[in-house]
């Protein structure tokens, strides 16, 4: 026990989070009556679990942590408890208080004018909505929603790395620790590539996973221009990211690269930050951006190959396909690695009538589509016949 001198005594004090990343380690510290303690570091640092400990809100670490007799600890979080029925910038906005109820009840007096009234009621709805008016124009409360809105510069800090690697790493020790196969989807940090192997051949792994076209295309520095076009989930990180993302791709701790196409209407995606859903259109030019990337030697042919055609067959045991082999069924693209085109509004095939690569050049088209042996796909013209089979499975 520690010396009754202390009011507060941590010794080896520990925190780790599931999939083991120590948040706090082998803090022993102990604080003299009248003692002002500051706690200084950066965010994700620990400092909030580290006061959640003292003062008992946080119960599971390692080594001790324990007050003097007589004392008690109190804890004041930092942020408000947000209203978990309502979305970010619902919670944003009640959290502008007087404003917002001078706003609601500013338009509940606006829309009395609609109603039968007598000339006394209407002089005293006219007051009060000036009334109203100044009290609004002097704290300037009006267009709160446009106040309150967040900039899509701060997507990739709200769906965070360090979400994103918690996730992975935790979805990892559980399928270690249970036999489990996991197939993890759309990697979008460096850091997460640690979380797996290259060392065994493909279909002997129990964890294998994914990377999406636009992780390996865009980064935040784009969202400048591109705005809530490029919102998806998880947000697009920073260039270092995307390098990690590449790395990974071809020493084959990534083994599947995919689209994640998601056409949602251009409308939908005009929509302010939080009210823009996550997700666009990709399929169209996922090969073609994967040749531009074959052009500036970001990877090989082959590679893509492997990776957008042979690995996809191999990891969910599709039956005879994935290669051109005899016996397999010819879906097939022909492709001018060398022919550059710019993506128009024009020239896009989506219902959804959008790109985010819309204005970009790229060196490599597809000229031609096979699915299951037949012509579907010519220089821009999609035949209209129908010849979609059912995938089989060897399962």
């Amino acid at each position: 026990m520690a010396s009754t001198q202390y009011v507060y005594t941590m010794h080896k004090l520990g925190k780790a989070w599931p999939g083991g990343k120590e948040v706090l380690k082998d803090i022993s510290l102990s604080f003299l009556p009248g003692a002002k303690i500051g706690v200084l570091g950066l965010n994700g640092a620990g400092k909030s679990t580290l006061l959640k400990i003292m003062a008992g809100i946080e119960t599971e670490f390692s080594g001790e942590a324990w007050p003097a007799d007589g004392i008690n600890i109190g804890y004041l979080a930092q942020e408000p408890e947000l209203d978990e029925t309502m979305d970010v910038a619902g919670n944003v906005l009640s959290g502008m208080g007087q404003a917002k109820e001078l706003v609601d009840r500013f338009n509940e007096v606006s829309a009395r004018f609609a109603e039968e009234m007598s000339d006394e009621e209407m002089n005293a709805t006219i007051a009060e909505q000036a009334e109203l008016q100044d009290q609004i124009d002097a704290i300037d409360g009006w267009d709160l929603e446009r106040k309150a809105e967040i900039p899509i510069e701060y997507h990739p800090d709200i769906r965070s790395a360090e979400a994103c690697y918690l996730s992975s790493s935790k979805a990892i020790a559980l399928a270690k620790e249970t036999g489990a196969r996991l197939h993890v989807f759309h990697l979008s940090t460096a850091r997460e590539t640690a979380l797996f192997q290259n060392d065994v051949p493909l279909a002997e792994k129990q964890i294998t996973s994914e990377v999406c076209i636009h992780h390996l295309w865009f980064s935040d520095e784009d969202y400048t221009k591109k705005g809530t076009h490029i919102k998806w989930n998880p947000a697009v990180k920073s260039a270092v990211d995307r390098a990690g993302l590449w790395e990974a791709l071809n020493d084959d701790r990534i083994d599947i690269i995919a689209t994640d196409h998601a056409p949602h209407t251009l409308e939908e995606k005009n929509q302010v930050y939080t009210k823009a859903p996550s997700g666009g259109p990709m399929v169209q030019h996922a090969l073609a951006v994967m040749l531009e990337c074959v052009n500036q030697g970001k990877i090989s042919l082959e590679k893509v190959v492997e990776k957008m055609c042979h690995n996809p067959a191999i990891l969910f045991s599709i039956k005879e396909r994935g290669y051109i082999r005899a016996g397999y069924y010819a879906d097939l693209v022909l492709v001018d690695a060398n022919q550059a085109h710019t993506i128009t509004r024009d020239s896009l095939l989506y219902k959804c009538g959008w790109s985010p690569l819309e204005g970009t050049t790229l060196r490599g088209a597809v000229t031609h589509t096979f699915l299951n042996g037949a012509l579907m796909y010519e220089n821009g013209n999609i035949k209209e016949a129908h010849h979609a089979k059912p995938l089989s499975f060897t399962r």
